[in-house]
């Protein structure tokens, strides 16, 4: 009676190269179709926390320039608005780290990066 081993055969002990190459393969692929997708949702929730902090400065002007009856072309200082901001809201910088200029009354808050979309809608030109 013959008895059987208990040691692997040489084709069942692990993965060949070609499956190894066939899987790295496919791994690049989807790395390929998910990294620039990955990319453009963050540009996009950067503009987007970006124009969001332009309407809370420029909603902190029209309070500002409505509560100490203020003329159009005045313009108020960061510390004038600090007030009408919320807590949240008073630390507001860019994402990208741009610098907010408040303008006039009149005019809409702008962004350092106005020209990569971190503006107000109706800023549009």
């Amino acid at each position: 009676m013959k008895t059987s081993s208990t040691q692997p055969t040489r084709a069942s002990a692990g993965f060949s190269l070609i499956e190894i190459a066939i899987v790295v393969a496919v791994i690049g692929v989807l790395a390929m179709v998910a990294l620039p997708n990955l990319f453009s949702s963050r540009k996009t929730a950067e503009d987007k926390v970006c124009i969001t902090n332009l309407k809370a400065l420029e909603a902190a002007k029209e309070s500002w320039g409505f509560e100490k009856s203020k003329a159009l072309e005045d313009t108020p200082t960061y510390e004038d608005i600090k007030p009408f901001l919320s807590r949240n809201q008073a630390e507001s910088i860019c994402p990208l780290g741009g610098k907010y200029t408040l303008g006039s009354l009149q005019e809409n808050p702008t962004c350092e990066y106005a020209n990569l979309g971190h503006k107000l809608p109706d800023e549009a030109e």
